[in-house]
C-alpha cells in the first residue's frame, strides 16, 4: 500500500530515512520501457521522435532577460533547457550554431534509427546501459574506441544530422606538442560539443529514463498437443499467450526487494530470483500463430 511504501521511506516527520536511497527502487516502475538491444527500425524511430512538436522557450537574445517561447518544432533536440539561441539549421551561422537548438526532419529521425540498429547488431547485445554509450578501451583508430553505439550512429556517413557541421575539421598539426594517450579522439569536427551539433548525449537526455539492457516484460506463446496411444496420431492441438513480468519482489517474500542478491538468505531466492507476474493470459487459434 502507499502508506506502507511512505513508511519504509520516511520518517513520521516526513524526512527520509538514513536508508531510504537503499529501497526507493523497490517501488518504482517505468511505463514503456525501452530495450536498447532492438533491432526494431519503427520501435527506434519511435522513441526518438518523442520530441516532435515539441515548443521551447529560449531565453531573449536581445538582453531583456523574458523567456519566449518559440512554436512548435519538428523533433526538437536541445543541449538546454532554454537556450540563448532560436532554431539552427544546418546551415546557420557560426554563432547561431554554438547558441541555439536543432529541428530534425522525419528522414534524419529513420536515418538515425537505421544506423542505430546497424551498431545494435555489430556490438550488441549489450549487457550495460555502459557498454550502449561508452567507447571501448582501446588505443586503437577501430570506430569502436572512438565512439560509442549511439555516437557512432550519429557519425555513420549515411546519417545527415550532423552532415554540414564536419566541414571543418581538428587535425594532427592542432594537437602536435600534445601527449594524449588517445589523440584519434580528439580529432574530427571542430563543431563536436557546439549546441547544434547533435552528439549522444543530447538525444540520451529525453530517453535516457525509459531506456534499459534488459526487459523485464515478455510475451511468451506456446504449443501442446495431445497424441493417440500410438503414439503418432494427433488427437488435439492448443495454442496460448501469456504476458509476464519480472518484479522487484523475490519468490519468497521474507527477502526485502532492496536486499543484494549476495545476501540473500533464501534458497529459492537465490535460485529463482525475482518474482514473475502473470499480467495476461489468453487461448490462440491456429491462424494467429
Amino acid at each position: 500500500t502507499a502508506k506502507a511504501v511512505s513508511d519504509s521511506l520516511v520518517n513520521a516527520g516526513g524526512a527520509p530515512l538514513p536508508d531510504a536511497h537503499l529501497k526507493s527502487a523497490a517501488h518504482l516502475m517505468v511505463d514503456g520501457g525501452f530495450n536498447i538491444n532492438s533491432t526494431s527500425v519503427p520501435a527506434w524511430i519511435i522513441l526518438l521522435a518523442s520530441a516532435h512538436l515539441k515548443r521551447p522557450v529560449i531565453m531573449d537574445s536581445e538582453g531583456t532577460g523574458v523567456p519566449a517561447a518559440q512554436s512548435n518544432g519538428n523533433f526538437v533536440v536541445s543541449r538546454f533547457a532554454m537556450p540563448i539561441g532560436g532554431s539552427a539549421g544546418q546551415t546557420s551561422t557560426e554563432e547561431m550554431r554554438w547558441r541555439g537548438y536543432r529541428e530534425l526532419t522525419a528522414a534524419e529521425i529513420r536515418q538515425l534509427a537505421e544506423a542505430i540498429v546497424r551498431q545494435v547488431k555489430q556490438r550488441g547485445p549489450f549487457r550495460s546501459l555502459g557498454e550502449f554509450m561508452n567507447r571501448r578501451l582501446a588505443a586503437s583508430s577501430d570506430e569502436k574506441a572512438l565512439y560509442g553505439a549511439l555516437q557512432a550512429a550519429l557519425e555513420d556517413p549515411l546519417v545527415d544530422i550532423n552532415k554540414d557541421y564536419r566541414d571543418k575539421k581538428i587535425t594532427d598539426a592542432d594537437i602536435t606538442g600534445t601527449s594524449y594517450a588517445f589523440k584519434e579522439a580528439a580529432l574530427g569536427p571542430r563543431f563536436q560539443g557546439a549546441p547544434a551539433y547533435i552528439s549522444q548525449a543530447d538525444i540520451l537526455q529525453p530517453i535516457a529514463p525509459v531506456i534499459n539492457a534488459r526487459s523485464d516484460t515478455f510475451l511468451i506463446r506456446t504449443y501442446g498437443e495431445a497424441l493417440a496411444k500410438d503414439g503418432t496420431t494427433v488427437l488435439a492441438r492448443a495454442w496460448c499467450e501469456a504476458v509476464v513480468q519480472r518484479v522487484p519482489e523475490y519468490v519468497n517474500p521474507v527477502d526485502r526487494p532492496e536486499i543484494p542478491v549476495t545476501a540473500l538468505t533464501q534458497p529459492e531466492n537465490r535460485t529463482f530470483g525475482r518474482r514473475f507476474t502473470m499480467k495476461s493470459f489468453r487461448w490462440l487459434t491456429k491462424d494467429e500463430i
